[in-house]
């Protein structure tokens, strides 16, 4: 196989890509086994008429995705999907619409399952809860409480602090990236690869994100990443459970991150983000 790209949709030219393009088949439920080819120039228009169903699929998909993973990657995935979609449909009819919104829906739905490191339930009470969160922020005008959600969702306390814990592990990983991207690195080793200016410009980058926290986030996260509070700890210092450490903590998280992309969107990827013990400040 020798792969080439037409403009921004990957193309792959099979080699056993030599059956002959017939017309429209047979109305059948059943997709057909074989491919049929096309010139590229067709394909590539069929495909970017499948832009705006690619979009709503990634678009209604997003809460199901964990914060490290990027949408950019997602759409990635949805126009794979539609270009092997376009190649094994052949001549569209009428019913090539839900056989290519199936494909890059299951597609896309296959990736963010391998990116996902949860076990299914764990991942399942997860996707509740977020559905649960959103559904009661939109009726009451605020975020609703622990006792809400675990009665709009049907959890426990116990499942309820299982699935935000997760999360929690999911937003420590997506911002590890994120120090990553923008070159801030723990050992010396790493730090000596970098100019000063780039380190200046990292941690003015850095400074900004944490002027946009309120004083409760600027708190928690002072007293995970400078003083080595495990959650649990901090809850104690501040007289609030630790699953209300982990939803502060988080959001801090997520605030940090858009303002460091939004001030830092050129920044190097070639160092490694800082590794913290994350089991052992759990607090479990």
């Amino acid at each position: 196989m020798t792969v080439s790209t037409y403009g921004p949709i990957p193309y792959a030219r099979h080699a056993d890509d030599t059956g002959d393009r017939t017309g429209p088949r047979a109305a059948s439920s059943a997709p057909p086994s074989t491919r049929h080819t096309a010139p590229v120039a067709d394909e590539q228009a069929r495909v970017l008429r499948l832009m705006p169903m690619i979009a709503r699929i990634v678009r209604s998909l997003a809460p199901q995705t964990t914060v490290a993973t990027a949408q950019d990657d997602m759409t990635q995935i949805a126009l794979m999907a539609a270009l092997d979609a376009v190649r094994r449909y052949g001549p569209p009819d009428e019913r090539f619409g839900a056989f290519a919104a199936t494909r890059i829906r299951g597609a896309v739905l296959d990736e963010l399952r391998r990116l996902d490191w949860r076990p299914r339930t764990l991942r399942q009470a997860s996707h509740r809860r977020r559905d649960a969160a959103r559904e009661l922020t939109r009726t009451l005008g605020r975020a609703p409480t622990r006792e809400e959600l675990s009665a709009h969702a049907d959890m426990d306390e116990a499942t309820l602090e299982a699935a935000e814990m997760a999360e929690h592990a999911e937003s420590l990983g997506s911002f590890d990236e994120l120090l990553a991207a923008g070159g801030v690195a723990a050992s010396e080793q790493l730090i000596d690869r970098r100019s000063p200016e780039d380190l200046v410009a990292t941690r003015q980058s850095l400074v900004r994100s944490l002027a946009v926290l309120n004083e409760m986030e600027q708190r928690v996260v002072q007293l995970y990443y400078e003083f080595d509070l495990n959650l649990e700890e901090i809850g104690e210092a501040l007289g609030l459970t630790r699953a209300r450490i982990c939803q502060i903590h988080r959001s801090a998280l997520g605030k940090m991150k858009s303002a460091m992309q939004e001030t830092a969107p050129g920044a190097a990827r070639d160092t490694r983000a800082p590794q913290r013990n994350r089991e052992t400040r759990q607090g479990k």
